[in-house]
């Protein structure tokens, strides 16, 4: 998925009605001569050692998708823990420019806390469990 998908379905969620603990924001990482370039061009992704995608949060990291030549375990945790510090300002701007801006009520999110007891009497299903709630997606 291209990064502005990310934060634009991440958007949409969030000027929406629906419960939602975003913001979320992805980049690029590249690794050229050596040095870590956040969102690189095409011509620095073509020299690059390193294809890394960060996802994630203010507080976290929720995804790494990574391609490399070999690159050291440091530099790969550095690339990473620049990515974040990059993910934790476009999160900032969504929050502070775009969701206050828009002076949404979010509707309160329904929360299952005791899943075997609602699906007691059920037959089997795929469950999918996000941020703490829980959808009977279908029979299994």
């Amino acid at each position: 998925m291209r990064l502005l998908e990310i934060i634009y379905l991440d958007d949409f969620k969030y000027l929406s009605d629906i419960p939602f603990n975003g913001p979320t924001a992805a980049v690029n990482v590249g690794l050229v001569d050596g040095n870590i370039i956040i969102n690189p061009t095409e011509e620095q992704r073509e020299k690059s050692d390193l294809t890394l995608t960060v996802a994630g949060t203010l507080n976290k990291i929720t995804m790494i998708e990574a391609g490399a030549n070999e690159v050291p375990d440091d530099t790969m945790l550095e690339a990473i823990k620049e990515a974040h510090k990059e993910i934790k300002k476009i999160c900032e701007f969504i929050s502070d420019r775009i969701i206050r801006q828009a002076d949404i009520t979010k509707k309160p999110a329904i929360m299952l806390i005791h899943i075997d007891e609602v699906l007691k009497d059920k037959p089997p299903a795929k469950i999918i469990l996000c941020r703490g709630l829980c959808c009977r997606i279908s029979e299994v």
